[in-house]
């Protein structure tokens, strides 16, 4: 009894849109239900943030005003290597790590050359992988001449954050050139997803300022024209 009303003031702590916990409930509940129960399951998903670096200065990133210094990159590729190994460790009978994703608090994932190798690394333990990038960097190449992009058409989502329509957009809020390479590049990775016959879903992010809300519908016709899902 006093489980059940433990699950039910989880999930009715919000109410659409914002009832994360229910959505949460609705699809991870094997997970959810054991830490109520004050159980510690593996977690279903681990998170990754290989760099603190970035190439851009988007205007509303909170990285751009620390004064502190950035971390330096300490994931390389033995690290990499022994964060899958762990992660293919770290299940039991009933519960894994279903999910890797690489993101950034202030980076760029891919500012770390070993982050796009890494992607088929945990593909090949059978991870679904995302990866959150501006994607600027997507078509640079490895020691072997592999470009980027290569590597994430392996993956499950690669979630893109273009947020304008123009060159000179990008430029007014990100404060460095690269619109018209990241558009380049997602044409790439399109053509490399149908060569490789991969289930790639190719998102685009944009967040809205008072200098970029009139290029939405643009983008959303850009989106539409490369082919992306969203």
């Amino acid at each position: 009894m006093q489980s059940n009303e433990t699950i039910e003031r989880f999930l009715d702590r919000e109410r659409p849109p914002f009832n994360y916990e229910r959505q949460l409930f609705n699809d991870h509940f094997c997970w959810v239900l054991p830490a109520l129960r004050e159980d510690t399951p593996t977690p279903y998903e681990l998170e990754i943030q290989p760099s603190s670096k970035c190439n851009l200065r988007c205007e509303w990133c909170f990285g751009t005003a620390l004064t502190c210094g950035k971390l330096p990159d300490k994931l390389g590729s033995e690290e990499m290597r022994t964060i899958a190994g762990r992660v293919a460790d770290l299940s039991d009978e009933e519960f894994g790590i279903e999910t890797v994703k690489f993101c950034g608090t202030t980076g760029e994932p891919l500012m770390n050359p070993h982050t796009a190798h890494t992607i088929s690394m945990f593909k090949n333990l059978g991870k679904r992988v995302i990866l959150f990038t501006n994607g600027v960097l997507l078509d640079v190449e490895d020691s072997a001449g592999i470009p980027n992009l290569d590597y994430v058409a392996l993956g499950d989502r690669l979630n893109v954050s273009l947020d304008c329509g123009s060159e000179e957009t990008f430029q007014a809020i990100k404060k460095a050139k690269g619109f018209g390479r990241i558009v380049k590049n997602l044409e790439r990775i399109v053509r490399r997803k149908t060569e490789l016959g991969t289930d790639l879903d190719i998102r685009l992010s944009y967040v809205i300022s008072t200098k970029n809300q009139a290029e939405i519908y643009q983008t959303a016709k850009l989106a539409q024209r490369l082919g992306l899902t969203k």
